[in-house]
C-alpha cells in the first residue's frame, strides 16, 4: 500500500512538472536587444582588463635583459643637455649638434640650485631611474 501512495504522488508531480515544462517550451524566446553602445561597453571592459593585466606582469630577467642593463645607460635630453646616472651620480653635459660633448661632461651639484632646478633635477632623476628593478640604493653591485 504505501509503495502505490509513493508511486502516485511521484506520478502526479511528473505531470505537473511536464504541463509545466510544455507551456514553457511554447512560449517564444524573448528576443535580446543589443545597441551598438552596448557593445561598446562590453569590449571596453575587456580591453581595459587586457591592457592592465598586460602591464603588471612581472619583467622576466633574462641573460640579455641583465647585459642590457649592465652595458647600456639611459639619457634624457631636456634643453639641449644630456643626462645620464653612472654608479649614483647625475652627470650633465652640453649637446652640440645632435650629438654629446664628452668635454662638457661634469656632475651635478644639488647643493647649490634654487627650488626650480631642484625640481627639474628630481624629475630628471625620477625618469631616469623608472622601471629599474635595483631602486633600493644599496651602493654594493649585486
Amino acid at each position: 500500500m504505501e509503495y502505490l501512495l509513493g508511486s502516485l504522488f511521484t506520478l502526479l508531480l511528473m505531470a505537473y512538472f511536464s504541463r509545466k515544462a510544455e507551456k514553457v517550451a511554447k512560449q517564444k524566446p524573448k528576443r535580446i536587444f543589443m545597441s551598438q553602445s552596448y557593445i561598446d561597453k562590453l569590449v571596453e571592459i575587456e580591453v581595459v582588463e587586457t591592457f592592465s593585466s598586460a602591464l603588471t606582469k612581472p619583467q622576466i630577467k633574462t641573460q640579455a635583459s641583465q647585459h642590457m642593463e649592465k652595458t647600456n645607460i639611459r639619457v634624457m635630453v631636456i634643453d639641449n643637455q644630456a643626462f645620464w646616472i653612472v654608479e649614483q651620480k647625475l652627470y650633465v653635459a652640453d649637446v652640440v649638434n645632435g650629438e654629446v660633448d664628452n668635454n662638457t661632461t661634469r656632475t651635478v651639484d644639488t647643493m647649490n640650485m634654487n627650488d626650480v632646478e631642484l625640481k627639474k633635477t628630481e624629475f630628471i632623476v625620477q625618469k631616469l631611474t623608472e622601471g629599474k628593478g635595483n631602486d633600493s640604493g644599496y651602493p654594493r653591485k649585486p
